[in-house]
């Protein structure tokens, strides 16, 4: 008996470096006001940031048990627009289940959701470039319905704004035509996505792809950026030497038993990257669930802004991994489904890439200053010297962009 099998090629780049824009473009101005969501859109997202937690201890907790110098990444954000575009072409019994999975009542509310959150997550100005962009390849091989496809893409066409091409699997170079889509939509981030020839049993293959390129609001001087060792997690052992970037910043810092959470936030948009810091006898699978609860309860959020030297490593990292098995432990199975058009499927495959560099131009941060004398204090200081968490998320709502474990930088 043949299996057929359906792919999900999640893909984020974040390129958090100098940009520049067209003249002729439309600008988005500065950050924008917070977008209402309903009870149930709350729901959606609390129980996006329960799951990616959860695929991402997973994920990392295997790593680890590999390699404790693999740099660990997984971009939410995408994983849930993938699937919630992928659910629209499953029958509705199917269908239903799935969006439930993800929090929502019906697919209608999920994509209304996911349709106006990729227009607000969405920038295109000096400081400040995120773009989404959504395609659909399906295998005319495999298909035995192309009526019954077809009627599937009407609303991945009108909620993700999503490319749909039908085409023989069998007598096209689709490795070379995906990986050219890939690279175009995040602007040569990610040129080789695909490593092989997909399968002509696939029956069809959904993508997701997410760039990123903003400059923090408060650069970095390169000047006093300075070679520094980067040591194991209880601090002691020498890793290898890194570029460390410098500063004196005002930002909300929160305090914890076993880490230290801290915010910068980029220019000209709602983001923000959170970095935490395990306490020297903590590893970063030890702090991931406070870390979690922290978010939930917005405790960055609300934490007030302190006068700290802060030190980040300067590094560009890539990774890619198949996380199918990771996001059916969070309760999310794609096994067995009815995919319109094509029949039962006997197997999925959920792929995710991405790309992060972290440079002085890139990124910037607004100096928050409030009454409280902080300016005639000596600063503290806190450098991630050590494996630390990075996490990019979207200061109203809290949606994670990205999550990265960095055991070690990397040029």
């Amino acid at each position: 008996m043949k299996t057929y099998k359906l792919t999900l090629l999640g893909i984020v780049a974040l390129f958090v470096t100098g940009c520049s824009s067209d003249a002729n473009e439309r600008q988005d101005n500065g950050p924008k006001s917070r977008m209402e969501m309903t009870t149930e859109e709350e729901a959606i997202s609390e129980a996006e940031i329960k799951s990616a937690f959860t695929v991402f201890e997973g994920l990392y907790s295997d790593e680890m048990s590999v390699s404790d110098r693999e740099n660990v990444m997984l971009s939410p954000l995408s994983l849930d627009l993938c699937l919630g575009m992928t659910s629209n072409a499953f029958a509705k019994a199917d269908r239903n289940d799935i969006v439930g999975r993800l929090g929502a009542s019906s697919a209608a509310a999920l994509n209304e959701f996911n349709k106006n959150r990729i227009n607000y997550f969405s920038y295109n100005g000096k400081r400040a470039k995120v773009s989404f962009a959504n395609s659909v390849w399906a295998n005319s091989l495999t298909m035995k319905s192309e009526q019954d496809f077809a009627s599937a893409m009407g609303d991945i066409k009108k909620y993700y704004d999503a490319e749909s091409r039908t085409i023989d699997f069998g007598a096209n170079d689709m490795k070379s035509m995906i990986n050219n889509w890939c690279s175009n939509k995040t602007n040569g981030l990610i040129p080789e996505f695909l490593k092989d020839e997909p399968s002509v049993l696939i029956q069809a293959m959904f993508i997701n792809a997410m760039y990123f390129d903003c400059q923090w609001e408060e650069p970095f001087e390169k000047s006093a950026t300075k070679t520094k060792p980067f040591y194991s997690p209880n601090g002691v052992q020498r890793q290898g030497d890194v570029e460390m970037m410098f500063g004196e910043r005002f930002v909300p810092i929160f305090e914890a038993d076993n880490y230290s959470m801290f915010a910068l936030p980029y220019a000209d948009c709602n983001y923000s990257a959170v970095f935490v810091l395990p306490s020297k006898d903590k590893h970063i699978a030890d702090i991931l669930p406070d870390v979690r609860d922290a978010l939930l309860t917005r405790k960055i959020d609300n934490a007030s802004p302190q006068k700290y030297i802060i030190g980040i490593p300067k590094f560009k990292t890539e990774y890619s991994n198949y996380i199918t098995d990771y996001v059916s432990n969070a309760g999310i199975s794609l096994v067995n489904r009815e995919l319109l058009g094509y029949g039962k499927m006997r197997g999925t495959e959920i792929l995710q890439a991405t790309s992060l560099e972290l440079s002085e131009e890139g990124s910037k941060i607004a100096a928050v200053t409030e009454v409280g004398g902080f300016t005639t204090t000596l600063p503290g200081t806190i450098t991630l010297d050590r494996p630390f968490l990075m996490i990019v998320k979207d200061n109203n709502h809290g949606s994670i962009l990205l999550m990265a474990a960095i055991q070690m930088p990397k040029e």
